[in-house]
């Protein structure tokens, strides 16, 4: 009945918040933990795209309950070349990780005085 699909789509509603996409994003603030602010390494870039990929994730899970078909769609070719870009960027030995490792700044050295131990 009418009054089935609206009380359904009430619950759905109520469990899909846009705070939970605050919360995704919350992840995407640890991927500049770094104290240089950029990854210089392999073992950074693995770091940062740990971040980046639990950050995916959330999103993902957030569409897949809160989004209709169409809108996943839209969302899907809308984002498809940042994923491609994020696949290849946190695979090692990519073109494109080899490059910006290449032309990662060096790092800089520990200013903290426990560094000078």
């Amino acid at each position: 009945s009418a009054i089935t699909a609206v009380a359904a789509y009430q619950v759905h509603g109520q469990a899909c918040h846009l705070r939970e996409l605050d919360l995704c994003a919350a992840s995407l603030l640890l991927f500049n933990q770094n104290p240089s602010g950029v990854a210089t390494t392999d073992a950074e870039v693995d770091k940062q795209c740990g971040f980046l990929k639990e950050s995916q994730e959330c999103f993902k899970n957030f569409t897949t309950r809160c989004t209709t078909p169409l809108q996943r769609e839209l969302i899907g070719f809308v984002s498809e070349g940042s994923q491609e870009l994020f696949k290849q960027f946190c695979s090692k030995g990519t073109e494109i990780r080899t490059n910006y490792l290449k032309h990662a700044p060096s790092p800089r050295p520990d200013p903290s005085p426990r560094s000078k131990l």
